[in-house]
Formats: C-alpha cells, sequence, structure tokens
C-alpha cells in the first residue's frame, strides 16, 4: 500500500472514529442524567459522624460528594450504603468573596472587583457590567415535577409540563422586575427517564445562541418538605439547594458563581439556601461556566412556597450578577 492510500486510510478511520463519538456523546446517556428517574424514589440521608443529618434528598449520592451546608461547614461523603451516607467534617467554607480568582478564559463575566454592600437597599453588586443584552435562561429538565399542595399530583401524568413551571415563572417574574432580560424555555423534556439531561443537553445547545450570562436548570427534590421549609416575612417560603457536578472541566467555575449566589443570599436573605450539594455527574454543566441546577422544595412542598423561594432567588441571582440593562 502507498504512503498516500495509507493516508488516505488512516484519515477515513479516524474521520469515522470521530462521527462515532460525537453520536454517542449526542444521543448516549450524559453523566448526571443516568440513574435520575425518581419514579421510585430513593431518599439519601447525609449524616455526620455525631449523628446529625444535614441533607436529606432524592439526588444520587456516591462517596467522595460533598456538601456545603447552612452555616458554611464543608462534609465529604466517605461511605455510601442502603441511602445512608456517612460525611466527614472537612472545615468551614471560605465562600467566594472579594476579587474573583475565576480563569478569565472561562468566565470573563465573573472577574470583578470587591464586592460593595448597598448602603440603602441592601443589593450587592458583585458583577461589573458587560455590553450588549443582559439575558438568563431558565429551564427544566425534569418538566413534570410538581407539587401535591397546588397541583394535585407529585409528577404530572404523561407529557404534560408540571407545576415546576410555575416556580420558573416566579423567578421570571422577580428578574424581570429587576431590569433583567428573560428567557424561560418552555421545552418539555418528559418523560422523566435516565435520557431527560440528554433531551434538555440539546436544549442547552439552542438556549446558548443567545449568549446568557447564566443558565439555571429548575427542579424540585422529593422527599420529606421539613428540611426545606422555611418563612420569610410570615410567608411560607421554600428553601433552595444549589447543585454542582463534579465530572465537568468547569466545574471550579461553576463551583464559584454557587458559592457566589450563596453569600450574596446569606446577606439579603439569611436562611434561604438550603446548602450546596457537589454531586457525581456534570447535569450539562460541562456546557457553560454559568449553569447551575436549582431544587426548590420538595413534592410535599406548597407550591406557593416554592414560588415564593423561587422570587427571592431570583433577587439573589439579580444581585449576583450586577445591575441590569
Amino acid at each position: 500500500m502507498s504512503k498516500l492510500r495509507r493516508y488516505r486510510h488512516l484519515s477515513v478511520s479516524v474521520a469515522a472514529l470521530f462521527l462515532v463519538l460525537m453520536f454517542a456523546w449526542w444521543y448516549g446517556p450524559t453523566p448526571g442524567g443516568a440513574g435520575w428517574a425518581r419514579d421510585n424514589v430513593t431518599l439519601h440521608s447525609l449524616i455526620t459522624e455525631e449523628g446529625e443529618i444535614i441533607l436529606q434528598t432524592a439526588l444520587p449520592v456516591r462517596k467522595g460528594d460533598i456538601y456545603i451546608t447552612a452555616d458554611n461547614r464543608r462534609f465529604t461523603a466517605v461511605a455510601v450504603k442502603d441511602g445512608v451516607a456517612g460525611m466527614r467534617f472537612d472545615g468551614y467554607e471560605q465562600l467566594s468573596q472579594g476579587k474573583a480568582e475565576a480563569p478569565s478564559d472561562l468566565a470573563p463575566w465573573l472577574l470583578a472587583g470587591d464586592l460593595k454592600l448597598g448602603d440603602q437597599d441592601g443589593v450587592v453588586e458583585a458583577m461589573p457590567e458587560a455590553g450588549g443584552a443582559r439575558l438568563v435562561v431558565l429551564y427544566h429538565t425534569h418538566s413534570d415535577e410538581s407539587y401535591i399542595q397546588g397541583d394535585g399530583f407529585s409528577n404530572a401524568p404523561g407529557l404534560r409540563s408540571g407545576g415546576i413551571y410555575q416556580v420558573g415563572d416566579a423567578m421570571t417574574a422577580s428578574l424581570q422586575t429587576d431590569g433583567w432580560t428573560v428567557y424561560h424555555d418552555l421545552t418539555n423534556h418528559s418523560p422523566h427517564d435516565a435520557m431527560a439531561y440528554t433531551r434538555s443537553r440539546r436544549t442547552v445547545f439552542q438556549d446558548l445562541t443567545l449568549r446568557p450570562f447564566a443558565l439555571f436548570d429548575v427542579h424540585r427534590d422529593a422527599g420529606p418538605g421539613g428540611p426545606y421549609a422555611w418563612s420569610f416575612q410570615g410567608q411560607p417560603t421554600s428553601k433552595v439547594l444549589l447543585v454542582v457536578g463534579q465530572q465537568n472541566p468547569l466545574m471550579l467555575v461553576n463551583m464559584f458563581l454557587a458559592e457566589r449566589l450563596k453569600g450574596v443570599a446569606d446577606y439579603l436573605y439569611p436562611g434561604l439556601v438550603k446548602g450546596i450539594f457537589i454531586a457525581h455527574g456534570n447535569y450539562n454543566q460541562d456546557l457553560d461556566p454559568g449553569a447551575l441546577l436549582l431544587e426548590f422544595g420538595t413534592e410535599q412542598t406548597p407550591k406557593t412556597a416554592a414560588q415564593n423561594g423561587a422570587a427571592l432567588f431570583g433577587h439573589v441571582i439579580s444581585a449576583t450578577l450586577g445591575p441590569a440593562k
């Protein structure tokens, strides 16, 4: 075989391998999606060495996962068996405040000066203004998620959209009140199965063409509603859990944003953020440094409480990203 023929043969083989890998990446299951169907919910309890339950969640929990509590204690899962995760205390987390250290090539909009606390209205101007539209995208990988108190069911039957969409509406209205442009993507990714994240991944690709500042995948957790229960100005309000995927080259930048959001929330609305869960999977966060997953309550949480929590967190997002244009 001549050198030219060998070269052509090698080129064809490489091209074929590339197409196979692209097909598998696009249509295959994505980390963070597999095994996340909640038709048969497995509730995981994260328990400290002293026996304190610091989190109960339907999210998959594996050895090495990290949880930062509301009071900024950092724990690592050292053993997981039968729905119980033994957690090791690693110290207190220093939330990202002051000058950002995020790599400019990954997230130039995260490079900010020192946080400035508003003297009058408490607004934190954490991020500088940038040219162009100030856009936030909201979407729902698990489109059927609902609230028994408000919807009458925990998951919308068939391919209908669930009550989680109204939670997204509440966050949308809050951000718009603050002057932000919001695209609330209503694409339905049902059924609620292991391929939901593959379907929502295509949605994220489309939404990224809008060049948003941040993308939030809005969910609800599953299990008892008590751990998410909170009250703000006398109104039942759901806490929010921030979720960051570990299997993700942008994980450090996503984590920076999550910590910045929690720091601002702790200043504006102490108690609103339940914690930050750093889990196995990527939850499509490898596609953008401003991508996060948000959990507002469980199916046992009144939907109005979840909507109230989402509205407050919309103001947190606005305050964190800076003044809208």
